[in-house]
């Protein structure tokens, strides 16, 4: 995983209304390549909740030197109306119900656990850590630190590999505003937030701009992306 997500109570546990905010979502990542060399890669994200909890967060692409930046997907998560809305910049919209709206996706690319053995699973995770609290960006923040043992060939490993999830919760906010995840087949990947701000979202940003042709997903679940 890597986004912030933004309710404190992980997938599945509901949208959270009357604690609207904005904030810019970093996302930090250092992937293993298969030549054993480091990627370094930086994601950008500017995200947002209504009063309603409704949610959005819109991709901001890298622009290269010299060039403008470009328009990156969007996505908007719906409970009201029931539906997640995923926003592409040529201007079609994937349509699609999600059961549990209120969660934002998780940036693409950002972990999973590549060539799972067939019959193999995870460890059972063992119960969280709880880390204490500490001041995060403003707002005193409760810590947990969950690990889970994939097992020697379950992705090709040898041996038994830790794979550690840390996350901070800021109740006065109901989002996570620090995250990360450690794979040691994979890489690390650190989010946070900065710039928060609680404050009343524009309503159109949880609307489809006008112009853009909406397409409904034939499964209905989350799309991926």
């Amino acid at each position: 995983m890597g986004s912030v997500i933004m309710n404190c109570g992980g997938a599945g546990s509901g949208s959270i209304t009357g604690m609207p905010f904005s904030a810019q979502e970093i996302t930090e990542k250092r992937l293993l390549m298969p030549n054993g060399s480091i990627n370094k890669q930086t994601l950008i994200a500017m995200i947002s909740r209504d009063i309603e909890g409704r949610t959005r967060r819109e991709l901001m692409p890298a622009a290269l030197p010299g060039q403008p930046a470009q328009p990156g997907i969007t996505m908007i998560s719906d409970p009201v109306a029931g539906f997640l809305y995923l926003l592409h910049p040529n201007m079609t919209v994937l349509r699609s119900l999600i059961p549990g709206a209120g969660q934002m996706l998780a940036v693409p690319g950002a972990g999973g656990i590549p060539g799972a053995g067939a019959g193999m699973s995870l460890q059972k995770p063992q119960s969280p850590l709880e880390l204490g609290e500490r001041m995060i960006q403003g707002f005193l923040s409760r810590g947990t630190r969950s690990t889970m043992t994939m097992p020697a060939g379950f992705a090709g490993n040898a041996q038994p590999i830790q794979m550690i999830a840390e996350s901070w919760c800021a109740k006065q906010l109901g989002a996570i505003v620090e995250s990360s995840h450690s794979n040691p087949n994979v890489g690390d990947v650190v989010t946070r937030l900065q710039g928060i701000q609680q404050t009343h979202p524009p309503s159109n940003l949880f609307q489809i701009p006008p112009g853009y042709q909406v397409i409904d997903s034939a499964r209905s679940a989350a799309p991926r992306v």
